[in-house]
């Protein structure tokens, strides 16, 4: 699936390189220097949240607990780097009160109830594991929002009216959105 939404957007941004390269700059006139500044402002705007979740990925990825090697009490084992299971697990907090089948039922009520639900943890992610989701998740995602960013503004820049201006921003924006498309289009609920 990952590699589904690199390739769609790699289409569009081998497209959007096709097309600047065919178009001049517009001889933009001062009654469209504020729209097109407004637009490629805007844009930019939204290209920056992408570079910035990016960013976030990466430095959740290299500030989450490594991995210890300590087995505590034969509750926990250690696992081996290369083991799928080193990866990011869905952690379920343990409950210190009392053990009773009614205290347990209770719980697990007032947990639904409460609208915590169970949280992602990262602990005891292994060094392979997180190079690997950093060079084929975070990186990627990196450069394709700051080469859509580049191509993109570069589009906006060469309309060549203002109407056609408004259609090109509103194109670069549904480029930049298409991850979200497939997202929720093939993910359940």
């Amino acid at each position: 699936m990952l590699w589904l939404n690199y390739f769609v957007i790699c289409l569009f941004l081998l497209q959007l390189w096709k097309m600047n390269q065919e178009r001049t700059v517009a001889d933009c006139s001062e009654r469209l220097l504020l729209l097109e500044l407004g637009c490629v402002f805007l844009f930019e705007v939204r290209m920056l949240v992408d570079v910035r979740k990016s960013v976030s990925i990466m430095s959740l990825l290299w500030a989450a607990p490594w991995p210890v090697h300590i087995v505590e009490s034969n509750r926990y084992r250690s696992t081996r780097a290369f083991s799928p299971k080193a990866g990011a697990i869905l952690a379920r907090e343990q409950d210190h009160q009392a053990s009773g089948m009614l205290s347990r039922m209770f719980n697990k009520i007032r947990r639904n109830d409460s609208g915590h639900g169970a949280q992602w943890k990262l602990d005891g992610i292994s060094c392979i594991y997180r190079f690997w989701c950093m060079l084929t998740v975070a990186i990627p995602v990196l450069l394709l929002s700051v080469a859509l960013a580049y191509l993109g503004g570069v589009y906006i820049m060469r309309s060549s009216n203002d109407g056609e201006m408004m259609m090109n921003t509103l194109a670069v924006v549904f480029v930049a959105e298409i991850e979200e498309f497939l997202y929720v289009a093939f993910t359940s609920d």
